[in-house]
């Protein structure tokens, strides 16, 4: 009979504080390839095959690049595009890079991408991308003596997917082909679980949150991580009959990670969650749920001019915002829901530049922790350098929403759409209709201009915004609400360090004050703050250079990797609105209301998006991480390994294990029913602890000692 023994040991391991983590080796390899070919450009649809192509091959890391530790970086865009007959374009973006930090301490932190994404608005195109990212990096434990034994503790988040789409479904017009792997101190940790191929049309994505894991290495003997990432992405025009008059064709891929190793076992970050932020907003004009809605139907809450808190709480009788408009003009300005009412006239008719100064609505909206008064720089100036504040992020996880109606039909009586009985005037869908979570959209961008949007989620209906802005909108807009601005902020313990308020009002709705420079109305062009004196310019026509009369729709301060300074800086983010046929000035200035464009305050704008978004932005909001996912994650256990019998019954069989590796002191260890049942075939083996499922075992070959070492 085999017998199964367990002999308990108590190890007590004091880690020193003089351990430290050292990198003492980096290899990075790759080449990056983008090509874009517009037939319209330069002539007829069936003209030459003239490509627009970029290309840079990735270098080994650079010390201190971007300010890390080690860094290498591989960006190109390729775009073709024109005007006439119609706005068409094709871009093919490409990023790839991986960064370094923490060396020589406690916790080494690696982040990486390897994305791309085609795109096109014209039916004779073809775009085509290729891109890998292989690299590796070498540590070893330093500070103590050599061959002391050591465990090191690791933990990832990583992400991978490929999107495509066929519009003809006959043929096979457009693919994708997303290959990655990564390895732990030579185990690999997946399969192919993050590769994804579609000759076919079918789209994939994995994610992996908080997967920890640990294993032993004698001080000043290197380990290895590596990363291996390519992707190919081919983008062409429907070539069956039938196939043309699409509006957008695009694809991506892309793979994203970050990994910690540390020799101390506790979170070198925070978990993921929304228990620390707070998302705000505000609807446009006319709104179903607003004041100034035609159709007064009794569930007209809100006014345009504030600012709400995103609740998951039931309808109430009032609503009370967050950030009211009586901060920035001493008093409410109308519309107003107390008597004497006063909603906006929509749909009445009147000639729109009498009623635009006599009403307000908030169009863009951020709040920050200090005032920008006297900080801008002047035009030629360097941009303002980063510093820590808790209220500015990177542009890497974008949240927008879309306008619902178009302009033009403010106060005109044929058709209404402000936004009742409207639809999206660029797609000609409707934003938050039954099923889709999409009144609030995340796009995923990089910080450096010009950035594609490589992966998105829909995150938020109208209704999770707020249960009195139900019903959502079924096939029409007949109970339709539009998000006209956001913000996201800390928030803890009903406390935030973001309380200074800054905004942009709609050309639609600039109101008079006497605070401000004759005319007295608010520029839709200038972003003011909310002060006791009433709304201040702060950022003006000299700081971002956009032409007179141009409605800055949304805005967004963020950090953004500044060229001419090779440093961080800070930009405000921001779209455009349409122009309005009912007044005399273009509020485009000439810009494409679906971009985003950014500036340094310091006189000039650019494009930030490579291209444009498949409708008007109306909204932008920007925070430190994906919100996808991340409503509830629980935390993340120090060196688990759970039996998979992925490929035999050999405990010693690191492919057997999730995550792969075999088991040690100090990990626990989970065998649930599975077959085959774990063998263990020879002495010398441990863990920390060992929970087996009923109707399964752990088979000890005779003669064979395995030690639990317990607490």
């Amino acid at each position: 009979m085999k017998s199964f023994y367990f002999i308990l040991f108590l190890l007590l391991v004091n880690i020193s504080s003089a351990q430290m983590l050292t990198v003492t080796g980096t290899n990075a390899t790759g080449v990056s390839t983008a090509k874009a070919n517009d037939y319209i450009v330069p002539v007829g649809p069936d003209g030459p095959l003239i490509f627009d192509t970029d290309t840079c091959d990735l270098g080994n890391f650079i010390p201190g690049l971007f300010g890390n530790n080690f860094g290498t970086v591989c960006f190109v865009h390729a775009k073709e595009w024109g005007a006439l007959p119609q706005y068409h374009e094709v871009s093919s973006y490409v990023g790839a890079r991986a960064f370094i930090n923490g060396d020589n301490t406690s916790t080494i932190h690696i982040k990486w991408k390897n994305t791309g994404t085609n795109y096109a608005t014209t039916d004779g195109h073809y775009a085509e991308i290729h891109t890998s990212l292989d690299f590796n990096v070498a540590m070893s434990v330093t500070g103590v003596s050599p061959g002391t034994p050591v465990t090191i503790y690791w933990w990832f988040n990583i992400f991978g997917s490929g999107v495509t789409s066929h519009e003809d479904n006959l043929l096979e017009e457009d693919s994708i082909f997303v290959t990655n792997s990564m390895e732990i101190n030579g185990a690999p940790q997946f399969g192919s679980e993050f590769d994804f191929s579609s000759p076919n049309g079918l789209p994939g994505w994995n994610e992996w949150k908080n997967v920890t894991g640990t294993f032993k290495v004698d001080a000043g003997v290197d380990f290895n991580f590596a990363v291996s990432s390519d992707v190919s992405l081919y983008l062409q025009e429907p070539a069956g009959p039938g196939g043309f008059g699409f509006g957008v064709d695009q694809n991506n891929g892309n793979f994203i990670g970050e990994i910690y190793f540390t020799v101390v076992p506790q979170y070198p970050v925070p978990v993921n969650n929304t228990d620390d932020m707070l998302i705000l907003f505000s609807l446009d004009i006319g709104s179903d749920t607003e004041f100034s809605d035609p159709k007064q139907d009794g569930n007209e809450f809100f006014d345009p001019g504030d600012l709400y808190a995103k609740s998951n709480i039931g309808p109430l009788p009032v609503v009370t915002p967050f950030a009211d408009d009586v901060a920035i003009f001493g008093f409410d300005p109308p519309p107003t829901n107390s008597p004497p009412h006063s909603p906006a006239p929509v749909g009445s008719g009147q000639p729109a530049d009498l009623v635009i100064p006599q009403y307000f609505d908030l169009d863009g909206t951020d709040m920050l922790s200090f005032s920008l008064i006297g900080m801008l720089p002047v035009p030629g100036e360097a941009s303002i350098t980063w510093f820590s504040d808790s209220c500015i992020f990177l542009p890497e996880y974008v949240f927008l929403s879309f306008d619902d109606d178009t302009p033009e039909h403010y106060t005109s009586v044929v058709p209404p759409s402000v936004p009742v009985n409207s639809n999206s005037p660029g797609m000609n869908l409707i934003y938050a209709d039954t099923g889709n979570q999409d009144e609030m959209q995340e796009f995923n961008l990089d910080a450096t201009p010009v950035a594609a949007y490589y992966f998105w989620h829909d995150i938020f209906s109208e209704t999770d915004f707020h249960p009195n802005l139900s019903p959502n909108p079924l096939v029409y807009n007949d109970f339709d609400d539009d998000i006209d601005a956001l913000d996201m902020i800390p928030f803890n313990n009903n406390q935030t360090p973001c309380t200074v308020w800054y905004f942009s009002a709609d050309h639609e709705a600039t109101y008079n004050h006497p605070s401000l420079p004759p005319p007295h109305r608010l520029d839709p062009g200038i972003i003011y703050m909310a002060t006791v004196g009433g709304p201040v310019e702060v950022v003006t026509h000299l700081h971002h250079n956009l032409p007179p009369d141009t409605d800055i729709n949304a805005f967004e301060f963020a950090w953004v990797w500044d060229d001419n300074e090779d440093r961080y800086g800070l930009a405000m983010i921001f779209s455009i609105d349409h122009d309005d046929t009912l007044t005399l000035p273009d509020e485009s200035g000439g810009l494409n209301s679906n971009m985003l464009y950014y500036t340094f305050m310091n006189g000039s704008y650019a494009p930030f998006s490579s291209h444009q978004f498949n409708d008007n932005i109306d909204a932008i909001a920007i925070w430190s991480h994906s919100l996808n996912g991340t409503i509830a994650n629980p935390n993340p256990v120090w060196g688990t390994k759970t039996w998979t019998g992925a490929v035999s019954d050999d405990w010693q069989d690191q492919f057997n294990w999730f995550p792969l590796g075999v088991p040690f002191d100090p990990e626990d260890v989970f065998v649930p029913f599975v077959i085959p049942s774990p063998v263990i075939n020879s002495t010398g083996l441990d863990c920390k602890s060992i929970d087996i499922s009923n109707g399964t075992g752990v088979e000890l070959q005779p003669g064979v000692i395995f030690t639990i070492k317990g607490p």
